[in-house]
């Protein structure tokens, strides 16, 4: 009876400190940026603003080739080399229009800002994406001999000469606004339409204005990211706890406090995780990266702490020299993820892998065997 009495004291007691109503747990779906280099090919049009109506002065084809950095979710930067035809045109009086065009090319720098991630949040998954460009760059013009027999031509029937006619070639700086709208294909593979406003320095064109000239260009192409962009975990929601405060006795709590047991609590030993991989392979997979983030926070929360990381093989497939190459990968793998995605030191590291295969973490006369393509790390 002492100890039902007691049991029962117990319960009522933890009852007086709080019943508690919840809600059942979720999970969510959480997206780790990486990043990454990336490329872009791109074909397109050009409409160069002048003395005729909008498609007047279209040119095809021009071209864009870009290789670039995309530094957080947000910002990205690009360099972009440009190549194509532009157009001019002059109508005078009873003359004919006049039309010239000439080749340009154009390098320059932009910076890209991914509006879609500032107003829904990062979701790599998501079908499409939208940008807003803004560069600076030099542009190249050549083969300008239209312009000069069209200003010939204006001189002979007594009309001024085009007032900015140019030869051979003309550099200037130019600017850059745009958008593009991307549509995801793959991980690392997407589909984009590009446009594009550039303004340059009067005489491009070769005529005179109180203004800047412009030229528009309108692409649709391929972009490709390099490696791994992201990385997905799934989070468990705490449920929602409500506390209710019921009224008990003194006397029973006295009676819990008194005849509970003291619960000792053993101290935590050294952290450990394995980092398992597939067969003759050093990629470390979504699943996988979870235990490599682990690792990272128990390092940043104990500063003093390092961890060795130490490769192994499964020496029942394989020679002897392949797994030794895939041990040393593997082991490798886990250490540049923690240096380069997390931004541990490599000095709080100790990599090393398996010299022989002797010794296999996992026994090899059981269906785990498998297990010994991995990576263990332990963290004192």
């Amino acid at each position: 009876m002492k100890i039902k009495k007691s049991l029962l004291a117990l319960a009522v007691g933890v009852c007086a400190l709080s019943m508690n109503a919840q809600t059942e747990a979720t999970e969510s779906t959480v997206y780790d940026f990486q990043p990454h280099w990336f490329g872009q090919a791109q074909i397109g049009v050009q409409e160069t603003l002048g003395e005729s109506s909008f498609g007047k002065l279209l040119t095809f084809p021009n071209g864009q080739i870009a290789g670039g950095y995309q530094a957080t979710p947000i910002w990205g930067f690009r360099a972009a080399f440009d190549i194509g035809m532009s157009r001019g045109s002059i109508k005078v009086d009873d003359l004919a229009r006049q039309k010239w065009q000439y080749d340009y090319a154009s390098l320059g720098i932009d910076a890209l800002f991914d509006v879609t991630n500032v107003v829904w949040g990062f979701n790599p998954e998501r079908l499409v994406s939208w940008n807003l460009i803004a560069g600076v760059g030099m542009n190249v013009a050549w083969h300008n001999n239209g312009a000069n027999q069209v200003s010939q031509r204006l001189v002979a029937n007594d009309y001024p000469a085009l007032a900015h006619v140019w030869s051979g070639s003309l550099w200037r700086p130019y600017g850059r606004l745009g958008t593009s709208v991307d549509f995801r294909w793959t991980d690392n593979l997407k589909i984009g339409l590009e446009l594009q406003a550039n303004f340059i320095t009067d005489q491009y064109n070769s005529k005179h204005a109180p203004n800047c000239d412009w030229y528009f260009n309108a692409f649709v192409g391929v972009k490709y990211a390099f490696g791994t962009t992201y990385t997905k975990r799934t989070v468990s929601n705490a449920p929602a706890v409500v506390e209710k405060i019921v009224e008990v006795p003194v006397e029973v709590i006295k009676e819990v406090y008194v005849q509970a047991p003291v619960e000792e609590v053993e101290e935590e030993g050294p952290m450990q995780r394995d980092v398992f991989f597939a067969i003759n392979s050093s990629v470390i997979t979504v699943e996988e990266m979870q235990k490599v983030r682990d690792i990272a926070e128990y390092l940043r929360a104990n500063p003093e702490s390092k961890c060795s990381v130490t490769g192994y093989a499964d020496k029942n497939t394989g020679t002897l020299a392949i797994n030794l190459r895939l041990a040393k990968q593997r082991s490798q793998a886990v250490a540049k993820a923690l240096t380069q995605n997390y931004g541990i030191s490599a000095d709080r590291l100790i990599v090393s892998s398996m010299k022989n295969q002797d010794y296999q973490p996992f026994p090899n006369d059981t269906p785990d065997y498998v297990l010994n393509r991995v990576a263990i790390c332990i963290c004192d």
